[in-house]
């Protein structure tokens, strides 16, 4: 996040927005981005249960999701909540949210693979 990389060092007057660095942060940055990048993950999961039922709101979360979550851990995580909301009551799957989980499931699936074959040191070809 830019705003996290673009303030000014403490005491730098010179800079027009020198207030906002002055001011003590009780949190480091690095666990502001952490619980940024996870309420983020909240509210694209929320929005998934919001759009079920509707393509077009589906595809809109999903191109979202794919734009601007990067953390593949919290992609598998909406890949998985995705499928539990397409699967929730008694009544029929919903089969967009389906494909949306899919989707996001398959998004994570190669940097899973290339983590698991590096942890082991093996060599692994996968053909698609």
């Amino acid at each position: 996040l830019l705003v996290l990389e673009s303030m000014a060092p403490l005491g730098d007057t010179s800079h027009p927005h020198h207030i906002a660095s002055v001011v003590p942060n009780r949190y480091p940055r690095w666990f502001t981005l952490s619980h940024i990048e996870s309420q983020q993950c909240e509210l694209a999961s929320t929005m998934l249960t919001a759009a079920k039922g509707d393509v077009q709101r589906l595809e809109t979360v999903l191109e979202s999701i794919q734009k601007n979550i990067h953390s593949s851990s919290h992609i598998f995580k909406l890949a998985q909540d995705a499928f539990k909301i397409a699967t929730l009551m008694d009544s029929l799957p919903d089969i967009t949210l389906l494909k949306v989980s899919l989707e996001l499931g398959l998004q994570v699936f190669p940097s899973f693979i290339i983590t698991t074959v590096e942890d082991r040191n093996l060599t692994l070809c996968i053909a698609l």
